[in-house]
């Protein structure tokens, strides 16, 4: 969905919490991928998609489908690669294209996010090195 689209359901989500005098936290899964260049991670991304398994994707779309979780039901088999959507974030890109989305994401409402790196030993210290040392 777009940043627009999350923004509305993140405010839909806090209101109908208020209304039960509640607050909450709101989190999202993202499928991180970044390299040292935007170019290197979309064909990393394109990688991570190219070796998807339409089997697996089918598996999981029919027990989705019997559970009646209705918001699977329109993403394309690109977007299931991961099983929780998280490319849809939009974290993939330069170390620096990630530093510049994620205040963004937190402006439209994110308090957390779950990340899933393609290569966590790779990739997750270097995006906290990078956040680290670039932080006011």
């Amino acid at each position: 969905m777009s940043d627009q689209e999350l923004k509305r359901r993140i405010e839909t989500v806090r209101q109908e919490a208020n209304a039960w005098g509640r607050t909450i936290l709101v989190a999202a899964n993202a499928y991180v991928i970044a390299t040292d260049a935007a170019e290197q991670a979309q064909q990393r991304w394109k990688s991570v998609i190219a070796r998807r398994n339409s089997q697996t994707i089918d598996f999981f779309r029919k027990v989705i489908g019997g559970s009646g979780a209705a918001a699977w039901a329109s993403l394309g088999e690109e977007q299931m690669v991961d099983s929780n959507a998280g490319f849809e974030l939009g974290l993939i890109g330069s170390f620096e294209d990630i530093r510049r989305r994620i205040p963004k994401l937190q402006a439209i409402g994110l308090d957390r996010i779950v990340c899933q790196f393609d290569d966590p030993m790779r990739d997750a210290g270097t995006i906290h090195e990078e956040r680290h040392s670039t932080a006011p």
